[in-house]
Parts: structure tokens; C-alpha cells; sequence
């Protein structure tokens, strides 16, 4: 069964969702270039790539742009691997859920 991930402060020390926001745009594929721009687009405001990453490293992300990454996460086409696929109990620094076995 897959992991939840939960997008609220309280995922990260220091009350940031940095990991959660890492870990959602991993499931999607995107780069983080075209999260943000899929982010903005939803949101309605911009959103350059470098302030998108600066919320990936810690820096706290307003209410609507929260809200929009969980729009577009939504509506994302994800396919969850079967069991056997991907290690989910490995992680790496690019913010990855699990490297393939």
C-alpha cells in the first residue's frame, strides 16, 4: 500500500512542509520548473521555479500556494508501482520516493 503524505506544517521540524512538497512534485515527474509553472497556473499568481524551490528547502509556502500544489497533485495522472517496483524505503537527496529495485 502506498504512503500518505500529508501536506501540513507539522510533517518537517520547524513546522515546515519542505519534505511533503518535495516528495508530492516527485510523484507527479515534474521538474521543479515545470511544478511551479503548473502551481502558478493553478493558483493564479506566479510562482518562479527558484521561489518554488525555496519552499522545497524549508521556506514557508502561503495557504494558496499549499492549496494549489494539492490541486495539481490531484489532478495528476500518477501511477503507483507495483509491488516489487520501487523500494519505498529508500529515499535520496533529489527528493525521490524510492529508486527502482
Amino acid at each position: 500500500m502506498g504512503e500518505v503524505v500529508r501536506l501540513n506544517r507539522r510533517n518537517q521540524p520547524g513546522g515546515s512542509p519542505a519534505g511533503s512538497l518535495r516528495t508530492l512534485r516527485g510523484l507527479t515527474g515534474k521538474s521543479p520548473g515545470q511544478f511551479a509553472a503548473a502551481v502558478a497556473d493553478e493558483a493564479g499568481e506566479p510562482l518562479p521555479a527558484s521561489v518554488y524551490m525555496a519552499y522545497e528547502e524549508g521556506e514557508p509556502a502561503p495557504a494558496s500556494i499549499l492549496s494549489a500544489v494539492r490541486r495539481v497533485v490531484a489532478r495528476a495522472n500518477i501511477k503507483m508501482p507495483t509491488a516489487g517496483q520501487y523500494n519505498v524505503s529508500e529515499s535520496s537527496e533529489s527528493g525521490s520516493v524510492g529508486q527502482p529495485r
